[in-house]
């Protein structure tokens, strides 16, 4: 994680110069989910994650907010006797979310049986 020294305020009010990878262009960032779709030997992601350290949760609830400038997703499990519990929350970009979404759109239209 890019923030394990800071708390939720403090990565609140980062800027956007503060949250980009150190050495590493604004358009390599923004391009990201195109990377990340596609399997390769090299992914653009490697020199920034190290995979043990990336949790990973089940979800199968989600809830979705929205603000002028950010979105935020909150990944949950709704268990059948526990009830709802939020598990991770991710906030993005209104642009980076719509990439996302764009890529999803894709990804279920290629994965449609040919009619």
């Amino acid at each position: 994680m890019f923030f394990k020294d800071k708390t939720q305020q403090e990565v609140d009010q980062l800027t956007e110069e503060e949250t980009q990878p150190k050495g590493v262009e604004k358009a390599a960032v923004q391009d990201d989910v195109a990377s990340i779709e596609k399997p390769s030997a090299q992914n653009n992601l490697e020199p920034f994650i190290d995979d043990e350290e990336i949790p990973e949760y089940y979800s199968n609830i989600l809830g979705v907010r929205t603000g002028p400038y950010d979105v935020e997703l909150v990944f949950g499990l709704n268990h059948p006797t526990r009830g709802p519990k939020a598990l991770v929350r991710v906030r993005t970009s209104q642009k980076h979310f719509q990439a996302i979404g764009d890529t999803i759109a894709r990804i279920l239209k290629e994965q449609e049986p040919a009619s």
